[in-house]
Formats: C-alpha cells, structure tokens, sequence
C-alpha cells in the first residue's frame, strides 16, 4: 500500500477504510497500528466497534502495542477497559506476551485509583476468570 496514512479514518464517522484496513498485510498495519488503537479511546464513536473488530483480528500485531496502554503511569483509563472490554476479550486464547497479563493481573488486584473509577479492574478480574486467572 502506497500511503497507510490515508487508511486513518478521518474521523469518528469514516467507516470507509475499515475494508481496506482489514486487507492489509501484518507488517503494512503495524506501521499504522498505534494510530488506529486511538480509535478505541472512546466506543461511542461509530468507527470504534468495528476499528476494535479489525485490530483484534491481529493478535501478533496487537500485543507489542497494548502492552504501552495497560501501565498503571498511563491514566487514560477508560482507553484501557476499551483494550480490556473491546479487543483483549475478542482473543480465546490469553496473549503470548505475559507482561501483558502480568498488567491485566495489576490492574485487577492493585489497580489505580482511575482503573477502580472506571470499572477498568472488574474488567480485567472479569477476563482473567474467564481463563480461570483469578
């Protein structure tokens, strides 16, 4: 692909690179892919349920990029039940990388003032019991 950077939606309403998105290879949406998960910041938005869909499609893609999310010194924690609730749970398997559910298991016994607020650690206690983490 010529120029990724034209696949970025434009805005919350531009459903109309979800497609070319989901055609790209690995290595052409990891170079796009940190950009993209900023779609998740807020599911309210219209391209955000189906952005989420096509993110959670690329586990080998996705791990090396939420793991930058989930810390504890990142406060935007409702992007962080987002990653949770909309991508994270799309996977039936746990992610390959165990820092990951090293953080999951943070947020869900130690969690932050804002991840308590949010609902971010019921979220990560309800995907670590669904395998039997917790």
């Amino acid at each position: 692909m010529d120029n990724l950077q034209n696949l970025i939606p434009k805005d919350k309403f531009d459903l109309s690179t979800i497609d070319a998105i989901t055609a790209l290879s690995d290595s052409e949406i990891d170079e796009i892919y940190p950009i993209l998960l900023t779609w998740l910041q807020d599911m309210n938005w219209p391209v955000s349920e189906p952005m989420a869909g096509v993110l959670a499609s690329r586990k080998c893609v996705a791990e090396k990029h939420i793991l930058k999310i989930l810390p504890a010194e990142q406060n935007d924690d409702i992007w962080k039940y987002n990653i949770i609730t909309y991508l994270l749970s799309k996977w039936p398997e746990l992610p390959s990388d165990p820092r990951i559910v090293d953080e999951i298991k943070r947020i869900a016994l130690r969690p932050t003032d804002g991840e308590r607020d949010e609902c971010v650690a019921d979220a990560a206690e309800k995907y670590l019991t669904q395998f039997n983490l917790l």
